[in-house]
Parts: structure tokens; sequence; C-alpha cells
């Protein structure tokens, strides 16, 4: 009988170990990666920027102001064509 205790306990702290294993792995995800992107165009009065990321042309909306370079650092999150797809300056 005292086994099926012991057991029980284990079974109990390997539960405990496996949610925050999940909870630390979803805080990873979350987290944006930055990455050096070439600048294809930017349009003043659409408030849009034209990049260059991973060979793909990415238009990023509402930017009320940008100084003229040729490259910009942006912040992503996940891949491109996956839906939580998501960057930003």
């Amino acid at each position: 009988m005292e086994n099926s205790f012991i057991d029980k306990d284990a079974n109990k702290e390997n539960i405990n170990k496996a949610k925050t294993g999940k909870s630390y792995s979803r805080k990873l995800k979350d987290e944006f990666k930055e990455k050096e992107c070439k600048v294809i165009n930017y349009n003043q009065s659409a408030k849009t920027l034209d990049i260059k990321f991973d060979g793909y042309g990415i238009r990023i909306n509402n930017i009320n102001s940008f100084i003229e370079t040729n490259m910009v650092i942006v912040k992503y999150k996940s891949e491109i064509g996956k839906p939580d797809f998501v960057i930003k300056l």
C-alpha cells in the first residue's frame, strides 16, 4: 500500500513539472525575434512601408514617420504563411 501512495505523489510531481514546462514554452513562442530587412519603398501619404523580408515583399501599415534609410530592423513572431505571423517595427 505504501508504494501506491508514493506512485501517486510521483505522478503529481510529474504533472506539475509538465505544466510548468508548457507555460515556459508558451513564453518562448510569445517572444519577438529581430531581423534586418531592406526597405523597398515608403509612401508618406498612405503611411505604408514596403520591406523585403526573407525574399517576400511585406507592407507595414500606419507608419507615421520614417527616416529614409536602406535597412530597417523589424520584430516578428512565427513564420510567413502561418496565421499567427506578426511583424512590426
